[in-house]
């Protein structure tokens, strides 16, 4: 028991330890004016401070059963309103999406209803349903863009060959604006060929869009694409906000083309694929839009799907792993500093597995002592940009032993050999010096304390800021 709770409790019994407090003061003071025999007077002051310590003490674990269940109850309050924000938040923006959608889809309907009423052009009735039949399927991917992550299937594909059968897709646009078309170049690339091809039709299509007369430049290099249009340009001021959802800029609302989700989309998807984009633009002389490989991480991490230490062996998280991972997930000492809480039944594990650890598989993995062949714990490894972030979790009855190390050090490992990551970082409770010790012995240094807001605490915790750049890493190898 943790004398700050039993403070806590105390401070809700002061009433009633001040009125034992005064009885006991009437009764001593009687024994003592009467003169009564001492030896009554011990044994019945004894007999009442067992028993008024009896009282605390039960009234202690109803208090802390209490305490318990109002904290549970308080966790939950704050996971359905995070939930609800986030609900609340997603039905906003595909609130939002449907209304510029909508507003998008008018315009080829019209058309096609001007048509109808008049003579039907034939590559005008084309170009407007292909027109319908783009801004449909960029609501429905936009639908599925939270999810994609799970929806990967890489390939290696000649990307030459992709963007020709794009450009055969669209040559009636090219035949109408009678606008040049210029490939050159190839490379041979892996990766999710669906969502690739997605990404690079928007800005085709923006490029197609924006460009009266001229041409477009297609340039295809070693981990690099370059397209290069003689379009009406970017306003400067529009150039910082054009990946913004719903942003749709000057041109978008003079030309009443932009529907604010396709550079959006593209963007989600690059990132999510291990691409950056830069784009830049000339008012008046066209836009170039260059589509770089960075290193294809993901991939990488699921090459590392399983692998050994000396003493581990490191998975995926399964199903099956439930009461494994209940067994430390319901510890309290285990989750004391981490932030989720403590799971109160196996139903609750099972939710756990399913919601959080298999679709972030890639960057999960279940610890497996190989002596016991029992799963003791679970690393991540959340990659942002060219940042790593550490964190971890172990089953109590396996502390002490070196085995967080050895695992933290086989993912440092590969972060800054395979992923080429340039710096690791990690924070931990300031009240949890062990996780430092631990990041400590793996190369980390501390270079300051952090306020992070724990959810489950409803409040803000004091955390100690470690840090572990490739340089200092490579210089502890050599």
């Amino acid at each position: 028991m943790p004398w700050s709770k039993i403070k806590r409790f105390l401070q809700t019994k002061i009433a009633q330890i001040g009125v034992f407090l005064v009885m006991l003061f009437i009764f001593v003071s009687n024994f003592l004016l009467w003169h009564l025999p001492i030896e009554s007077l011990i044994n019945a002051t004894i007999l009442a401070l067992i028993v008024f310590v009896i009282y605390l003490v039960s009234s202690y674990f109803r208090w802390a059963n209490r305490e318990a269940l109002l904290c549970d109850l308080k966790h939950e309050l704050l996971d359905l309103e995070e939930n609800l924000r986030a609900k609340e938040k997603h039905i906003k923006e595909t609130e939002d999406i449907i209304k510029v959608w909508s507003h998008q889809m008018k315009i080829p309907l019209a058309a096609i209803d001007l048509m109808a009423q008049t003579e039907i052009n034939p590559i005008e009735l084309k170009n407007q349903t292909f027109a319908l039949d783009n801004y449909l399927k960029m609501l429905l991917e936009y639908q599925r863009i939270a999810n994609i992550s799970t929806d990967f299937h890489f390939e290696k594909f000649s990307v030459a060959a992709l963007l020709r059968e794009l450009l055969k897709k669209y040559s009636s646009f090219f035949i109408q604006k009678n606008l040049s078309v210029t490939i050159s170049g190839d490379w041979e690339i892996t990766t999710d060929r669906k969502w690739f091809s997605l990404a690079i039709e928007q800005l085709l299509n923006n490029a197609i869009k924006y460009t009266n007369e001229g041409s477009l430049t297609i340039s295809i290099e070693e981990n690099k694409i370059i397209l290069s249009d003689t379009g009406i340009g970017i306003l400067p001021e529009d150039l910082p906000r054009i990946f913004e959802h719903g942003f749709t800029g000057y041109n978008g609302r003079s030309y009443y083309k932009a529907s604010g989700l396709g550079l959006y989309l593209t963007k989600l998807i690059l990132d999510r694929l291990d691409f950056c984009i830069k784009i830049s633009s000339e008012l008046g002389e066209g836009t170039t839009v260059e589509v770089k490989k960075m290193n294809n991480k993901q991939v990488i991490l699921a090459q590392h799907q399983n692998f050994e230490t000396e003493r581990l062996i490191f998975r995926k998280v399964e199903l099956a792993d439930k009461e494994d991972l209940f067994e430390y997930a319901s510890d309290p000492e285990v989750v004391r500093y981490v932030s989720f809480p403590a799971h109160k039944d196996l139903a609750m594990t099972e939710e756990s597995i399913v919601e959080y650890f298999i679709p972030h598989r890639l960057f999960c993995w279940a610890i497996v002592d190989k002596q016991s062949e029992k799963m003791i714990g679970t690393i991540d490894l959340r990659l942002d940009g060219d940042q790593a972030v550490f964190g971890w979790v172990l089953n109590r009855n396996f502390w002490g032993r070196g085995l967080m190390p050895e695992a933290a050090a086989s993912l440092r490992d590969l972060a800054f050999n395979q992923l080429d990551v340039k710096i690791i970082v990690a924070e931990h409770d300031a009240e949890n010096p062990k996780s430092g010790r631990v990041m400590e012995k793996i190369g980390m240094r501390k270079t300051g304390q952090v306020y992070t807001y724990m959810a489950k605490e409803g409040r803000s915790v004091l955390c100690d800021y470690w840090i572990l750049t490739k340089e200092e890493y490579l210089k502890t190898k050599n």
